[in-house]
């Protein structure tokens, strides 16, 4: 079966194909790290941008791990996106379900990569650590009373609260 590779468009060739390890494995940690460490939530709807931020994170994972797709995976995938917005008409929830459905076979993509490549699993954990880290700091500066100073980079709080910039104790919970 003949396979389609990402990494041949003309665009991003010299991009994926010939850049150095290390460049690879800091866009995977900051890729990873973003989501978690994101000040921004703004309207209409305070998830989207929270969301957004995790999308992209997801396709720059997707471009610079570059898996390998074969054509028939690619025309079905694409096929089945526009049937579902087709057949939605375009409404907002469709396109958003159709982006979800995206980002998920990206990530599942990414996951299988990291199979082949140990560097992709590590640098995955080590985004992980970036963020926790990072988060434990930012609350550390909202525990003390100190974040409206640092406005709007870390959230504010009052004095002896803190959750970083996940805006809820259980998602820093988790994280740290």
């Amino acid at each position: 079966m003949q396979k389609f590779d990402l990494t041949g468009l003309k665009p991003c060739h010299r991009l994926i194909a010939e850049r150095p390890i290390w460049a690879s494995k800091l866009v995977c940690i900051i890729a990873i790290a973003l989501p978690w460490l994101n000040p921004a939530a703004g309207g209409p709807s305070a998830v989207m941008q929270p969301w957004l931020i995790a999308a992209a994170g997801t396709l720059l994972l997707w471009v610079f791990v570059a898996p390998v797709f074969t054509r028939a995976r690619l025309v079905l995938a694409i096929g089945a996106g526009a049937l579902l917005i087709t057949v939605g008409r375009g409404s907002p929830s469709v396109l958003l379900a159709v982006a979800s459905l995206a980002v998920m076979a990206a990530s599942r993509a990414v996951g299988a990569a990291s199979g082949s490549r140990a560097w992709i699993a590590r640098s995955t954990a080590d985004g992980w650590v970036v963020a926790a880290l990072t988060s434990s700091l930012l609350a550390l500066v909202q525990y003390f009373g100190a974040s409206s100073s640092f406005a709007p980079w870390i959230n504010p709080t009052e004095a002896g609260e803190a959750f970083a910039n996940l805006r809820q104790r259980n998602h820093f919970a988790t994280l740290t």
